[in-house]
């Protein structure tokens, strides 16, 4: 993909006028549109499925979509229990017991600076 520079649109005409006019043509025909989804909804010879989907439809645009609740379970993930700082701790030993880790400045005991305290 081509790179523009900076300031240069790659895109200078902005967004096609047709974009914005068939929004404005699709939503001439709304009440149709319902109409025909109210016709579908209540026509029981229509096979369920687009009954179901006409339905869904109209309640979707009446009343909008209806909320989606998640339920998380993060019990493995506790400080108390090792979970995710357990394993963080247990990665951070085995890093360091490598020799071309062990060896940087920072990982040396010597090297250790106490942090001052402000009294």
């Amino acid at each position: 993909m081509a790179k523009f520079a900076k300031g240069v649109s790659g895109n200078p005409g902005g967004r096609p006028k047709g974009v914005g006019d068939l929004r404005e043509i699709a939503q001439t025909h709304t009440v149709a549109a319902v109409q025909v989804l109210v016709e579908v909804m209540a026509d029981t010879t229509a096979a369920p499925s687009a009954r179901v989907g006409a339905a869904s439809a109209l309640l979707d645009r009446g009343w909008g979509r209806a909320p989606v609740f998640v339920e998380a379970n993060i019990n493995g993930n506790r400080l108390d229990d090792g979970g995710l700082v357990g394993m963080a701790g247990d990665l951070l030993k085995l890093i360091k017991s490598r020799p071309q880790i062990a060896a940087l400045p920072e990982n040396r005991p010597e090297a250790a600076v106490e942090p001052e305290t402000v009294q």
